[in-house]
């Protein structure tokens, strides 16, 4: 992470990036979330008081957006030197994040057990495109398992994939299936790889699933 204490930072996006931006206000607005469109780009400004900020990072929330930009953001004018104290409450939050509960897990790891079956289901169909499609969506579902299995919270699928393939706590083969997944491949192999990451995010969550809320064994 870049920071700065005092002055401004000259700031370039990445091409193909879509910047969010934070912001801390003297007092809060009537209208604290804006959203347009600059050179071609969706840039999004979020602006609170500190106070509120404070207030907003000091306990968890479901989706907590707000703590992760501020635990892994990108100082561009500081002067007042605000942005460190806001960051630390956001990776003290993060780090005390509690477990994902048991029944939101069970209904995401039947979420991924359906999407298994629809991505095999539409390959023996031939549909190719159906199949690869759901394959992308189980890549998804995946990645949201896996981060609210090891951190309770899951934020988006972009920033998911990153905490995932970064994680210590992901194994190398799954790493793996997930870059390969994700590489341009014939649907055959896409369809077996979804499979097999399917049944390795299973393992790494509490085996398989067998029966859901009455639902058909499996």
């Amino acid at each position: 992470m870049t920071t700065q204490r005092s002055g401004s930072q000259q700031f370039t996006p990445r091409p193909g990036t879509l910047p969010d931006l934070y912001a801390i206000a003297p007092k809060d607005l009537s209208n604290h979330w804006l959203m347009e469109r600059v050179g071609g780009r969706r840039v999004e400004v979020t602006v609170y008081s500190l106070e509120t900020w404070q207030k907003i990072l000091s306990k968890p929330y479901r989706m907590p957006k707000h703590h992760y930009t501020f635990a892994n953001g990108r100082v561009l004018f500081d002067p007042e030197q605000l942005y460190e104290d806001l960051a630390e409450i956001a990776r003290s939050v993060l780090a005390s994040w509690p477990p994902v509960p048991e029944d939101e897990r069970a209904s995401l790891r039947c979420g991924l057990t359906i999407q298994h079956d629809k991505t095999l289901g539409y390959r023996e169909k031939r549909l190719p495109m159906h199949a690869r499609y759901h394959a992308i969506g189980l890549i998804h579902l995946v990645l949201d398992l896996l981060v609210r299995q090891w951190d309770g919270y899951a934020v988006d699928g972009g920033k998911n994939l990153t905490r995932v393939l970064t994680s210590t706590e992901c194994p190398e083969d799954v790493r793996t299936l997930i870059q390969r997944l994700l590489s341009p491949c014939e649907t055959n192999e896409m369809v077996d790889l979804a499979a097999k990451l399917c049944e390795r995010t299973f393992e790494m969550t509490g085996g398989p699933v067998n029966l859901h809320n009455g639902g058909i064994p499996r």
